[in-house]
């Protein structure tokens, strides 16, 4: 293995910890939030701070998972697809306004006896 591969899969060993660490966190708080629903039946209310946590954490470990996989978010998607779709019209475009291709057509707005003897 040479130095440079080793050296980037040790700048990505922290990310994955921390991916693995939210992981468990999120495993955590859903175990205590069927413990509240569990509560709740028997009289209990619901606290609305584990939901919380667990939004907040699965949407860091979403950002971490797509910085680490290199994955756009669902609106860099869509705007890479507009800026396709954009190219592929302008190529059209282009295309439909090429008469020949090769040739070059020049439009001259004033008279002709001006620019020849």
């Amino acid at each position: 293995m040479s130095k440079k591969p080793k050296k980037e899969f040790n700048k990505l060993t922290p990310l994955c910890s921390a991916a693995d660490n939210m992981t468990l966190l999120i495993e955590d708080l859903i175990e205590k939030l069927r413990t509240i629903v569990a509560r709740e039946n028997m009289g209990e209310g619901l606290d609305a701070k584990y939901i919380k946590e667990l939004v907040a954490a699965m949407k860091d470990l979403t950002f971490v998972i797509r910085n680490l996989n290199d994955l756009p978010t669902f609106s860099e998607r869509f705007e890479m697809e507009m800026v396709c779709k954009k190219l592929e019209l302008d190529k059209l475009k282009l295309k439909e306004n090429e008469p020949g291709g090769e040739e070059i057509n020049v439009s001259i707005n004033e008279p002709v006896n001006k620019w020849s003897k």
